[in-house]
């Protein structure tokens, strides 16, 4: 018997497996849809013990794209400044990404 190759399904995949389980569909009944067999979508729905879990989405705190790439390129700058001591505060970061020391209080020579 063949194997067949993995399918890594998408978000919309898994809704609509989540939505036909809530419906009271069987797993072989839910797989037919796919074409696939049954244990490929007792898979999915056993990494969360049956109950969908929430959507996924970022945190507020979380940096944005623009921001990680800030802090990438004043890193590869050498800059020791980041995150400057004005931004931190004014986009309502948390304390966390500010600088954990100050060059001037640990003698450090940049």
């Amino acid at each position: 018997m063949k194997q067949r190759r993995r399918i890594y399904y998408t978000e919309t995949q898994k809704a609509l497996m989540w939505e036909r389980w809530r419906e009271g569909d069987s797993l072989q009944h839910i797989a037919q849809l796919f074409d696939r067999n049954h244990s490929s979508i007792q898979r999915i729905l056993a990494e969360t013990g049956g109950i969908q879990p929430p959507a996924r989405h970022r945190s507020r705190l979380a940096l944005t794209l623009a921001e990680r790439e800030e802090v990438s390129r004043s890193i590869v700058a050498g800059h020791s400044d980041f995150p400057p001591s004005d931004g931190a505060e004014a986009s309502g970061k948390p304390a966390s990404l500010k600088p954990r020391y100050s060059p001037q209080c640990c003698n450090i020579v940049l």
